[in-house]
């Protein structure tokens, strides 16, 4: 029997969504810890607490990083300060696949090389601690698979360091190819590209719904935004006797 990890992204999907809802899930909080502290940067702190979203409990999953010290960098930057970490080879690889997964999307854009890359609002110390994190998380509760329902990315316009830009940004979109998505009737950015990441990263397969199976556990991750809706990401683990049909594995090309 198969485990799923099914993730229920009604109001999108977001690197802090994702580590709240693993971390409720079940996932080890020392394990995530350690993971991050393996990355040694100095000032950087990471922390998680219950909170209620719209008569939801979630958990939140915060990084505190120092103001005026955000940094960019390109890939081979972050690459290196993986393989400096010592993370295990199931994390390392996840994050890494991240990582990668966000620079092509972002080469692809600018039509300009992954090495030449460079990652502004996922390139910053709390981007890569959520991403580490979250690949801790998902490698701690190895699941045999992953999938997600369809995505809202929400609609309207956003800040970026290129300036404004329409949602969902370009390299949002870029990495969400093959997923099903919709705009989630917001008018906020509910999918980041760090969100859409990690889905790669995880291998999810994108489904129209969830599919049958015996529910063995659920999770919870809030997200920053307070909406009229409860904003946060449903995690859920199935006991499926065999893989659904109608997935779509997402395989980044």
């Amino acid at each position: 029997m198969a485990v799923t990890l099914y993730f229920d992204a009604f109001s999108g999907i977001a690197g802090d969504m994702v580590v709240g809802a693993l971390l409720s899930l079940g996932a080890s909080w020392a394990a995530v810890e350690d993971g991050v502290r393996s990355l040694e940067v100095a000032g950087l702190s990471i922390a998680q607490r219950p909170v209620n979203k719209g008569g939801v409990e979630a958990v939140k999953f915060d990084v505190e990083w120092p103001s005026g010290t955000l940094q960019h960098r390109h890939l081979p930057e972050i690459l290196e300060r993986l393989a400096r970490a010592g993370l295990p080879q199931g994390v390392a690889q996840r994050a890494r696949a991240a990582f990668e997964a966000l620079a092509f999307a972002e080469a692809r854009i600018h039509g300009i090389s992954m090495e030449a890359v460079h990652l502004h609002e996922v390139g910053a110390e709390d981007s890569i601690a959520d991403i580490v994190a979250a690949s801790v998380a998902f490698e701690d509760l190895a699941p045999d698979q992953c999938m997600v329902g369809p995505i809202p990315t929400g609609s309207g316009w956003t800040l970026s360091a290129h300036g404004r830009i329409p949602i969902p940004a370009p390299a949002t979109l870029e990495l969400l190819r093959g997923f099903r998505t919709r705009a989630g009737g917001v008018s906020r950015e509910l999918t980041t590209p760090t969100g859409a990441a990690l889905l790669s990263a995880f291998h999810a397969q994108s489904v129209s719904e969830m599919p049958e199976g015996v529910v063995s556990g659920i999770g919870y991750g809030a997200g920053t935004m307070d909406l009229a809706h409860p904003n946060i990401l449903r995690a859920v683990f199935l006991e499926m006797e065999s893989d659904p049909t109608g997935g779509n594995q997402h395989v980044h090309a």
